[in-house]
């Protein structure tokens, strides 16, 4: 019955994104309507609203992917509303499109910058988009009058004469983009590594010895999951879900607590991920990559800290493939002692 409602929310979830997707809703262009509705969205269908935003961001990808060669077929036509005073929150609006991606793409067209340059250019407009580095032919676009840029610290009204108008479009389009603006950047950089450092923090503490990515890449092992074990350990799994209980890799437990509806499955690395783990992301993107760690490293865990489509759906049940929104609070060693919150069981 509880698997039953999981699924049935996930999918009311999922057709819902899809829709907002589809119709270009204002939440995709607009930072402060995205907190209301995805807040909303968050009591309605049950999922918090880090699993909600990072669930959206997996399928916009797709979105913007097949959106991508229709935007660049239109350009020409979006370059002349551009330069006739059409603003590039409208423009993306109008193509359904992310508005940080299209400020990009005008930028390049509108400037010589190449794309390191045209990073730096996008990332502070103020300092860089200034009226002579335009293309003499777009030069143009400058004569319209066009709203001055509020700064979101200060709240101030840029009045300043030297202001290009293409710096003030490019600064409200990527401050209005959700999705792949300024905002997701610092959120995605921080929060990913915040959950790398809260499993290292965590294995520490459970005196369970581990080598990260960073150190098995000095050693020149390429293709290595966040967390590599020095030793194998196991972790308590429900036999509903991991049904395939006599695989060598699994092993009843003898504590008290386990009864006969868990076992016990070994694992040898760990991989972080700082996302929602939906049905598409999982099994386009993730467990491809999981699988080239199991032929090298042996079985493993995969944790979606923002949690993850029902298991049943995400065809995760195999012997190899553990899937779990959190790191277990409980580990097997290979003596066989069961340790938890760092201390060995009696």
């Amino acid at each position: 019955m509880k698997q039953n409602k999981a699924k049935e929310s996930y999918k009311r979830a999922e057709k819902w994104l899809g829709n907002v997707i589809k119709n270009g809703h204002d939440l995709l262009f607009d930072i402060h309507s995205f907190d209301i509705e995805i807040e909303k969205a968050s009591m309605q269908y049950n999922l918090s609203c880090e699993a909600l935003n990072s669930f959206l961001r997996n399928k916009h990808l797709a979105h913007v992917k097949k959106r991508s060669f229709h935007v660049r077929s239109q350009l020409s036509h979006t370059i002349a509303e551009y330069c006739d005073g059409k603003s590039i929150c409208l423009l993306a609006k109008k193509l359904n499109y992310p508005p940080s991606l299209l400020a990009r793409t005008i930028v390049e067209k509108l400037t010589p910058f190449e794309k390191k340059d045209l990073t730096k250019a996008i990332a502070n407009p103020m300092r860089f988009l200034s009226v002579d580095v335009i293309h003499d032919q777009y030069r143009n676009s400058e004569s319209v009058e066009f709203e001055p840029y509020v700064d979101p610290f200060s709240g101030r009204k840029n009045t300043s004469q030297t202001l290009s108008r293409l710096a003030a479009e490019v600064f409200a389009a990527t401050n209005s983009d959700p999705l792949y603006g300024p905002r997701f950047d610092r959120e995605r950089n921080f929060v990913g590594i915040e959950y790398e450092i809260v499993l290292e923090r965590a294995l520490s503490s459970m005196n369970i010895p581990f080598e990260t990515e960073e150190e098995l890449r000095k050693k020149g092992t390429s293709r290595t999951p966040d967390i590599l074990l020095s030793c194998p350990v196991a972790i308590k799994v429900h036999k509903s879900i991991y049904p395939n209980s006599q695989d060598s890799f699994s092993h009843r437990s003898n504590d008290d607590d386990a009864g006969n509806d868990f076992v016990w499955k070994m694992i040898s690395w760990i991989d972080s991920k700082a996302m929602f783990g939906d049905v598409t992301i999982h099994q386009s993107s993730v467990l491809p990559q999981a699988e080239a760690y199991i032929h090298r490293f042996g079985p493993g865990l995969i944790i979606y800290w923002f949690g993850h489509a029902p298991i049943e759906m995400l065809q995760a049940n195999k012997a190899d493939i553990i899937v779990a929104s959190s790191l277990p609070d409980q580990f097997m060693v290979p003596t066989g002692q069961i340790v938890k919150d760092g201390s060995i069981l009696e």
